[in-house]
């Protein structure tokens, strides 16, 4: 995702990010359920830009935050609406790294950190 291209054209557009009219919904940092919620707007026909504004923080790829427009949420299904909701809330899912490898290719690195230090 390149960030400074949607800027851009968010600017072309003139989209403007502080506009408040619609419901902005903060993310975590679960990259996973972030990634499945572009995918759910792009599912359900909405477009950045037209239908949502993502907030990306500076040097990073995917937002922190999106605020849906209102004229967007009032042609959306309750279903709909509320499947955006939990996607987002997913994102906050503090069991994030639950890949075993990972976390013992994690632990692993830590130990040899810490026998460094001590030993």
């Amino acid at each position: 995702m390149d960030t400074f291209k949607q800027f851009y054209e968010q600017q072309q557009k003139g989209v403007d990010e502080s506009d408040s009219g619609g419901e902005q919904l903060d993310l975590g940092y679960n990259l996973d359920a972030i990634e499945d919620l572009m995918r759910l707007f792009d599912q359900h026909g909405m477009r950045q830009g037209e239908h949502f504004v993502s907030h990306v923080g500076y040097g990073d790829d995917l937002p922190n935050a999106v605020t849906i427009h209102n004229d967007t949420l009032a042609r959306l299904r309750p279903e709909q609406i509320e499947e955006i909701r939990a996607t987002a809330q997913a994102s906050h899912d503090e069991n994030e790294y639950d890949d075993e490898d990972f976390q013992g290719e994690y632990d692993e690195q830590v130990h040899e950190k810490n026998a460094k230090c001590t030993g």
